[in-house]
């Protein structure tokens, strides 16, 4: 796993400071340890049994993977191709220029009933823009936002519907300017219907 942590360090538009990994072997092994300490970079690790250690990046599990592509298996070099191209072109962009996200500020609980409060719905990259400051934010932050301005989010839209459709074998919607079309080819294992329960919780996804 260390050549994907190498190309995230690339793509990110921020510094990499930090990473928490599950706790497989994949991950926790010396050559990622020997590229965090040449880094400077913090590695910790979450708890065997405790996906709650890692709740964010579970939930987008769900709503990035699962929620888009279904629970279909997808085993051949053709469809690698494509769910690559489609994550890595109009999928991340739409995620992270144009689909706003709440995170969740507290929880308070009056006498049986527990009440959540969220802040104020924004993008992963208006995030970005509001740690850092706008006229403070790394350049490729600024870079980000200026792509933004060009971008038409309808035509995006299509774009991953189109790319969508390839995948999954089926033709997209035309005239549908819908974020994502939920082509579920197969219900979740788990059972329940397909809508999640709480707005998502932010996290990056670049």
């Amino acid at each position: 796993m260390l050549w994907l942590w190498t190309i995230y360090a690339r793509i990110l538009p921020f510094a990499l400071k930090a990473i928490d990994s599950d706790n497989g072997s994949e991950f926790i092994n010396y050559h990622l340890y020997r590229y965090c300490a040449e880094h400077s970079i913090q590695f910790t690790r979450g708890r065997p049994y405790k996906k709650d250690d890692n709740a964010h990046i579970e939930q987008k599990n769900w709503t990035h993977v699962r929620k888009l592509l279904g629970w279909e298996r997808y085993d051949t070099p053709e469809a690698l191709a494509a769910i690559n191209a489609l994550y890595r072109g109009p999928w991340r962009t739409m995620m992270n220029l144009f689909q706003p996200c709440v995170k969740l500020r507290e929880k308070v609980r009056v006498g049986s009933r527990l009440i959540r409060r969220y802040d104020e719905a924004q993008t992963p990259l208006d995030r970005l823009v509001a740690h850092y400051g706008e006229n403070a934010s790394p350049k490729a932050v600024r870079a980000l936002l200026e792509a933004r301005k060009v971008i038409d989010p309808f035509i995006l839209a299509g774009e991953v519907e189109r790319q969508l459709g390839e995948i999954l074998g089926v033709k997209p919607v035309k005239n549908n300017h819908r974020i994502i079309q939920l082509a579920q080819i197969s219900p979740s294992p788990r059972g329940g219907g397909d809508e999640a329960l709480t707005p998502d919780p932010a996290a990056y996804v670049w």
